[in-house]
């Protein structure tokens, strides 16, 4: 009798993961000077005539699934968890709005007023945490913008320009693991969130690469071709766990926590390797989807 239970994930057809390259690769080749075609391939995948009050807006459209790509890299690849999926893309956006110093530093310093105001945000619903702190990450945008009216420094104005729901999901995502994990782990997430916002930010900035997507704007199809191959046969986790910030612990002291752990813990009775494998990195415990 088979058990309901062994159930093996469901493989991805290896041909749809191979038309998300070939469809954009035609593509491009039919616009290439030598094709008979290549007018009216360009003239029907290409985006270069937009208005000109379209192009920043579809600049935006073409960041996010490359910062995406950037995430997905990070998370599965390397096995760095972040504060959550769109934290580092809407810091990214943040970074570019701001500039890199600014941003940074303003983004440590409102987390370190959360951290202090903790308290009374301990053990509160979601729906009563997040807008408490939206309403407090609003005040701490607004401060240096009354500020400036003693100090005249145009980069406290500046500051105003800071996304709020960013800044309010960063900040909640912290306040998440602050309590579920303790504060190094918080800390941690925030230096590899800062980091991939960073990086994520950087590429949209390399010359030329706007350009090429409003160029060959069928390569949004090959970065989803990217994602399926990085979790189909580059899911590597190598720093999966790793956190420089973390106290070690003697090997006698883990061995014997683990002990404990396994003893007073008892397993779902649900539980499953298949449910257990890398791929739920996604879903470990204080790691926000969103």
């Amino acid at each position: 009798m088979t058990n309901d239970l062994d159930v093996k994930p469901a493989e991805k057809p290896k041909w749809l993961m191979l038309a998300l390259f070939l469809l954009p690769l035609v593509i491009m080749a039919g616009k290439l000077p030598v094709s008979p075609a290549s007018t009216v391939f360009t003239n029907l995948f290409s985006v270069p005539d937009l208005p000109e009050r379209l192009h920043r807006h579809v600049e935006y459209i073409i960041f996010v699934p490359l910062s995406a790509l950037v995430v997905a890299f990070f998370r599965l690849t390397l096995g760095i968890q972040v504060l959550g999926f769109f934290r580092p893309i809407l810091l990214a956006i943040a970074f570019r709005i701001m500039g890199l110093p600014l941003g940074v530093s303003f983004l440590v310093a409102v987390l370190a007023g959360i951290a202090l105001l903790r308290p009374i945000l301990r053990n509160a619903p979601y729906y009563a945490r997040v807008p408490m702190i939206l309403s407090l990450v609003a005040t701490f945008v607004l401060i240096p913008v009354i500020a400036s009216r003693w100090w005249q420094a145009d980069w406290l104005n500046h500051l105003a320009y800071f996304p709020v729901i960013a800044l309010g999901l960063a900040c909640e995502g912290f306040v998440k693991i602050l309590d579920a994990e303790g504060m190094r782990e918080a800390a941690w997430r925030v230096v590899t969130t800062i980091l991939v916002g960073v990086v994520i930010a950087a590429v949209v900035k390399i010359p030329g690469m706007v350009a090429v997507f409003f160029r060959f704007p069928e390569l949004l199809i090959v970065q989803a071709g990217l994602i399926l191959v990085i979790s189909e046969y580059l899911d590597f986790g190598w720093f999966e766990g790793k956190n420089p910030f973390a106290a070690r612990l003697p090997a006698a002291d883990a061995g014997t926590l683990n002990v404990a752990s396994a003893e007073t813990v008892p397993a779902p009775a649900n539980s499953h390797p298949d449910f257990e494998n890398s791929h739920s990195r996604g879903l470990t415990q204080g790691e926000n989807i969103v």
